[in-house]
């Protein structure tokens, strides 16, 4: 359901997280990670000002959703590791 080109580039870039903890970790390389969350930022930026998450096709949808609700999971565990509190609404 998920096939625009931003829509695969945040599913990989999600799916890339725990590996890339774990090579920040074992390199003592803390700013892999703020590298990480600046790159996820800004390619959910750009899909977010160019595609309706919310729109008349109810599965596309609930897959847009999910995908935003992964984004969410992932951007607030890389914020809690560098100690930041991320608001729960904006």
């Amino acid at each position: 359901m998920l096939v625009l080109p931003e829509e695969v580039a945040l599913a990989k870039q999600i799916a890339a997280f725990p590996e890339m903890i774990e090579k920040a970790a074992l390199a003592r390389e803390p700013h892999r990670l703020t590298t990480y969350l600046q790159e996820i930022a800004g390619t959910l930026h750009a899909y977010y000002y160019k595609h309706r998450i919310i729109g008349d096709d109810v599965s596309l949808t609930h897959a847009r959703l999910h995908l935003m609700g992964a984004l969410r999971v992932v951007i607030g565990r890389a914020l809690g590791i560098l100690g930041v509190t991320a608001p729960e609404r904006m």
